[in-house]
């Protein structure tokens, strides 16, 4: 896994990632590390590759890492794009990844880009994230690894402008907490 860089447009940032477990954001930035200029093709990974560069630490069952995997998919499902026109009456909904087949029997894992979304993985323009995969598996908690991706937007600038509410939208905070609530759970 030595030096392996996560690189992305930063549109993926707008992802709100909040119901998901700091191993699925591994395995999913584990993947976006290893599909940089594949464009479209699919790119197979063995469950020793994927569990290798996403620091999988857990000893279990190869049912139960299809079941991981699985559930990374379902959460993969909820990154989408909806693109619809003025009127609302012509709507398309686009999905991160064309496909995901998991093949439990082989190992293997197997991803396509959805060519609506090869942008973000292949055509990287000026504004883009990138970091190293291993820090960003050694940091703790889902907010924590939201913030750090949120920062990592911004280390060219040295600084970034958010307002409390985009703050709150793209590390769904909830509506309940306090500022102090902030400080003390997420900060």
């Amino acid at each position: 896994m030595a030096n392996e860089v996560v690189k992305y447009q930063n549109d993926l940032n707008t992802a709100t990632m909040r119901t998901w477990t700091e191993t699925e954001m591994n395995i999913l930035f584990s993947v976006v590390a290893k599909i940089r200029e594949t464009g479209t093709l699919a790119t197979t990974f063995s469950f020793d590759q994927l569990k290798e560069i996403s620091k999988f630490k857990k000893n279990i069952t190869r049912k139960e890492f299809v079941d991981e995997l699985v559930s990374v998919s379902k959460k993969l499902s909820s990154l989408n794009y909806l693109e619809s026109s003025e009127d609302g009456m012509v709507v398309s909904l686009f999905v991160l990844f064309q496909t995901f087949t998991i093949n439990g029997n082989k190992e293997s894992l197997s991803v396509g880009v959805h060519p609506q979304f090869e942008y973000i993985f292949n055509k990287i323009g000026m504004e883009f994230t990138q970091f190293e995969l291993e820090e960003f598996i050694n940091v703790s908690s889902t907010y924590a690894k939201t913030a750090y991706r949120l920062l990592k937007q911004y280390r060219t600038t040295g600084w970034g402008k958010v307002s409390i509410e985009d703050f709150r939208a793209l590390l769904e905070v909830p509506k309940s907490y306090r500022s102090s609530d902030i400080d003390r759970q997420i900060i």
